[in-house]
């Protein structure tokens, strides 16, 4: 944290990959924006409590545990040619979660946008072969793809040029938007 002073703060991991199996707080401190330039393994928590810009390229993201985005604070994901996995625990989203021009896997564990959360995806792929979406998964430019084991109840908002590969299943629905 910043005390006095509001500055910009960044985590560079400059190779290979962070992994977290405590408590990781990203916080506001004194204000400025907050950074995240590395690869995250996450099996412990990370609390996302002021925004947050992911920029590694190339990252690798997997979360096994729990991640937690605070009410009225964004966490943006834009390193180039990257990864979001959320495979188990939960990624709680209070705030807002955006990524871009990567790619997004929910393979296990949920995907909880809370109430005035947003989860907003563009730009790329997002494949969902399994855990659970609560909340609306809004996606614009997005290539989904429901995989035979993707089977738990969602809502995808589809937008711009995106495509759908596989089956809608049984309490799931897709809104097609202009």
């Amino acid at each position: 944290d910043t005390a006095d002073t509001a500055y910009n703060t960044t985590l560079t991991i400059s190779s290979g990959l962070l992994t977290n199996a405590g408590v990781l707080n990203i916080n506001a401190g004194a204000g400025g924006m907050r950074y995240f330039n590395a690869s995250l393994s996450n099996n412990g928590t990370v609390n996302i409590n002021n925004n947050l810009a992911v920029t590694k390229v190339d990252g690798v993201h997997v979360n096994n545990s729990d991640i937690s985005i605070a009410g009225g604070t964004m966490t943006t994901v834009t390193g180039a040619g990257g990864t979001f996995t959320q495979a188990g625990g939960t990624l709680d989203i209070d705030g807002g979660f955006s990524m871009t021009g990567a790619g997004f896997s929910c393979t296990g564990g949920t995907l909880d946008i809370d109430g005035a959360g947003t989860f907003t995806l563009a730009n790329m792929d997002f494949d969902y072969t399994g855990g659970t979406i609560q909340g609306m998964a809004v996606l614009n430019s997005v290539d989904l793809t429901i995989g035979p084991s993707g089977t738990s109840p969602a809502e995808f908002r589809m937008g711009a040029a995106s495509t759908l590969v596989g089956d809608v299943h049984v309490g799931q629905t897709v809104n097609i938007l202009s």
